[in-house]
């Protein structure tokens, strides 16, 4: 809710803001319709506007904080305790994404993925099995525009993992993970060119530096 007291303030803090919005999308929409192949950094002099090498960063950070402050967004950044933070987001009914389809903090479970054992983190589930949230796997892939220009994101939320009735809570954490990773599976197979996996994520891969585990074939080079 927002309380303006004056003329001045309404226009600042109510018409403005949207207005700024309305030109914002408008003028993107037609810049992309009008003349496409010249979005380029050179197109929007960043890389020779002093003025604008400062603005740019501004306006995307002042963009991020409108969103935040109408969306009621929160980013986690690994200080404090995460999952504490997290876990009172979930009892409060709010919306929690996070990326689980590779183990960052080196305290994941292995599952089936892709044919393969993999490491995963164990946050999603975990969070599900401790405060009873509904965990949705979700996918993100492109796709061609049905009009014909670019492309386009699909996001796809898939039904719940089912929270298994029996079993200590690490192993309920297990079962939910492994029915996670089936759908990455799936989501992977079919769309493999949208999966940007910049590490190594396959425990035959993870070999923390060291001598290969894996001899190499007889009468020549790995």
């Amino acid at each position: 809710m927002i309380l303006a007291t004056s003329r001045g303030a309404w226009l600042l803090w109510v018409i403005l803001p949207y207005l700024a919005i309305a030109t914002f999308v408008v003028g993107t929409v037609w810049r992309y319709r009008a003349d496409q192949l010249r979005w380029t950094t050179r197109s929007t002099q960043l890389l020779e506007s002093r003025w604008l090498k400062l603005g740019s960063p501004l306006f995307h950070f002042g963009l991020l904080a409108v969103i935040g402050g109408h969306a009621d967004v929160g980013v986690l950044t690994g200080g404090g305790n995460v999952f504490r933070e997290l876990t009172k987001a979930c009892r409060s009914g709010a919306l929690v994404a996070l990326l689980a389809d590779r183990d960052l903090t080196k305290g994941g479970t292995e599952v089936d993925f892709c044919g393969q054992r993999a490491r995963m983190a164990v946050g999603p589930a975990a969070l599900a099995v401790s405060t009873g949230a509904a965990l949705h796997p979700c996918i993100v892939h492109y796709e061609p525009h049905p009009n014909g220009h670019g492309w386009r994101t699909v996001v796809t939320f898939h039904p719940a993992v089912p929270l298994p009735t029996q079993g200590t809570s690490r192993e309920k954490v297990q079962v939910m993970t492994q029915a996670c990773a089936d759908v990455l599976t799936e989501a992977v197979r079919e769309h493999t060119q949208d999966w940007h996996m910049m590490q190594r994520v396959f425990t035959r891969d993870l070999d923390d530096d060291g001598p290969s585990r894996h001899p190499a074939p007889a009468g020549g080079r790995r």
